[in-house]
């Protein structure tokens, strides 16, 4: 069964919280980011990545919310 992960992190001393796996569930990332905007009122990126041979060249999406967002989310 496939996870989204969660996780909290410090980057250049500032928290950021990112979502991973969301990709496997066919939600519409455009449509999670505005809503997750308007809940934390906070700014929310995507970052794109493609795995290499052992992840079987898929697209992975890590979306990065500003400030510790783990009980929004």
């Amino acid at each position: 069964m496939p996870k989204v992960h969660l996780l909290a992190l410090k980057v250049n001393n500032k928290k950021v919280t990112q979502i991973n796996g969301l990709e496997l569930f066919m939600i519409d990332l455009k449509e999670f980011e505005t809503y997750l905007r308007n809940k934390c009122q906070a700014s929310v990126t995507r970052d794109v990545h493609v795995g290499g041979l052992k992840a079987g060249n898929r697209e992975t999406v890590t979306i990065i919310v500003q400030g510790n967002q783990l009980s929004a989310v």
